[in-house]
């Protein structure tokens, strides 16, 4: 016994002594032009009533309630949520700098407690604004070595956030629309697959070729189509960047193929979020998808693999805003 309990206060001490060499302290700054001047942009982002319009956490719970002071854009204006998906806190201005520079305090109660700082910097391009969103906060010591995949979700985040805004400053301009649909009943589906296996880097390239090699063998006539395109997600490693999927087009059960093999999803029931917009703005989607499930405390199914749908295509819309794609995560 004394034996075992050596051995364990061991491994606490070198696991203390690993996390002393950490730095708890993590700093994210994302950029943006926005299609707004800066005068109209500064204005709008001291008034915390329009910032549900693009919060990149709202949109999880659009009825969270929120609670505003008299004196929103003034220094000492604050504002208040208390949602039972999001979480609690507020957020106050400390520092007003018209036109470049707020600085805000940033307060959690729920679902756990913490405070941060974070501002935005305004700068004039012609008739638009450089806008960088930036946040500076610590992790309590036993949480350091969750740092890095902090600083990355705010980063996310703030992509979103701040591609939301530029929808909200100019409709016309390309920004990304989300939609929560939850739970959806799918069937088994039959598809003709193009594997491939590579990094995220590699991966538009590949999939532009993929999907066009398809698309040319259904439109002459070799094969029948039973539906849209999809992306079939099979594998994914070292934290997001290396992906083992399929390209595919679904078919009718039955069909057989000389030249591709012919795969089968497994039906059953699939989380589903909806982006309307941009394929460069999939990377939020998944984020959002996969902290959405969180929100809802639903559980992954990992053995089956999501599912990317593009219910239309470049062919059939005017912009990039209209394209529709929907992500189909299998839970429990």
């Amino acid at each position: 016994m004394l034996t075992f309990l050596t051995v364990i206060a061991a491994l606490i001490l070198i696991a203390l002594i690993y996390l002393s060499t950490l730095s708890g302290d993590y700093e994210v700054r994302v950029t943006r032009t926005l299609p707004a001047a800066q005068d109209e942009l500064y204005n709008r982002l001291i008034d915390f009533k329009t910032w549900h319009q693009w919060s990149p956490w709202i949109m999880h719970e659009p009825d969270c309630p929120l609670e505003y002071s008299d004196n929103v854009t003034e220094v000492g204006g604050h504002y208040s949520w208390d949602g039972k998906m999001i979480g609690a806190g507020s957020m106050e201005h400390t520092l007003l700098e018209y036109p470049n520079r707020t600085e805000e305090k940033l307060t959690f109660t729920r679902p756990f407690k913490s405070v941060c700082k974070v501002g935005f910097e305004l700068e004039a391009e012609g008739q638009n604004t450089k806008t960088t969103w930036y946040m500076k906060g610590s992790m309590p010591f036993l949480f350091r070595t969750m740092v890095r995949r902090t600083r990355e979700m705010i980063q996310t985040d703030y992509e979103t956030g701040l591609a939301m805004l530029s929808g909200v400053l100019d409709p016309n301009s390309e920004h990304p629309k989300f939609e929560f649909l939850g739970n959806q009943r799918r069937e088994t589906t039959n598809y003709l697959s193009i594997p491939w296996e590579g990094s995220i880097e590699d991966m538009p390239a590949a999939m532009e070729k993929g999907f066009a090699e398809l698309g040319e063998y259904f439109a002459s006539g070799s094969a029948v189509a039973a539906g849209q395109p999809i992306s079939v997600y099979h594998k994914v490693k070292n934290r997001g960047t290396y992906f083992v999927m399929d390209m595919g087009i679904p078919v009718s059960e039955g069909t057989e193929d000389n030249k591709y093999q012919v795969k089968q999803i497994e039906g059953g029931t699939f989380q589903q979020t909806q982006l309307t917009g941009s394929y460069d703005f999939l990377k939020s989607a998944w984020h959002n998808a996969m902290g959405h499930m969180k929100m809802t405390k639903t559980k992954f199914d990992w053995k089956r693999p999501c599912v990317e749908l593009y219910e239309n295509d470049h062919s059939t819309v005017d912009h990039s805003n209209e394209l529709v794609t929907s992500i189909f995560v299998p839970v429990k």
